[in-house]
């Protein structure tokens, strides 16, 4: 499946507002393909919403990232905007579709940036370092980038608590993860982490 991840950055205190409005569109406008999530940052960049919608065909997608370039009113939220994009994923092979199943209420988005010849070392060490990691907790899905910034990795985690979190990521490291290499196959790294709003399908 294909993925559009797009994150609309908002003018300061105009997040409710803005919320409220992409919520809208989301449930009308915006039913093309399946939304995954609509989070918003809690920690990490401010004022920040990210809707994530899957696609089952290129035409679909490219159709639908047409009419928002083309919309006066992107997301229904114009009004509130700073600045948008909007990027194309694959999800990685041996990682398998998104889990609705997963719950938080703290989601966590780690967007690397890699070296050009970074990705297919990283799907090497992380393909036999996961099951051991994920042994200790799920995650929701990973997914690489077609457009934008390339080569990129967007791996999504689910968590009850930052406790919890802090409490996993220290304990990962008794399971070699992260593998020892993959630290060097990354040049940029951003992490955020948010809550899903009422409409997100991934809670």
């Amino acid at each position: 499946m294909l993925h559009t991840v797009a994150y609309l950055e908002l003018r300061p205190q105009t997040l409710a507002p803005a919320l409220k409005c992409v919520e809208r569109w989301l449930s009308r406008e915006g039913r093309v393909g399946a939304l995954h999530a609509c989070w918003y940052s809690n920690l990490g960049p401010a004022n920040r919403i990210m809707v994530w919608r899957g696609f089952d065909g290129e035409e679909v997608l490219i159709e639908e990232q047409h009419r928002l370039a083309r919309s006066d009113d992107p997301f229904g939220a114009a009004d509130y905007l700073a600045g948008l994009s909007s990027d194309v994923f694959r999800e990685i092979d041996f990682v398998g579709p998104p889990s609705h199943a997963v719950r938080g209420p703290l989601f966590e988005v780690r967007d690397y940036v890699l070296r050009p010849d970074g990705l297919a070392r990283l799907f090497e060490l992380w393909r036999a370092g996961l099951p051991a990691r994920l042994a200790l907790a799920p995650w929701v899905t990973a997914l690489y980038s077609l457009a934008g910034a390339t080569p990129r990795v967007l791996h999504m985690y689910p968590w009850e608590s930052l406790t919890q979190r802090n409490a996993i990521r220290d304990g990962a490291t008794a399971v070699n993860w992260p593998p020892r290499d993959a630290p060097m196959q990354i040049n940029l790294q951003e992490a955020t982490i948010y809550l899903a709003s009422a409409v997100s399908p991934i809670q």
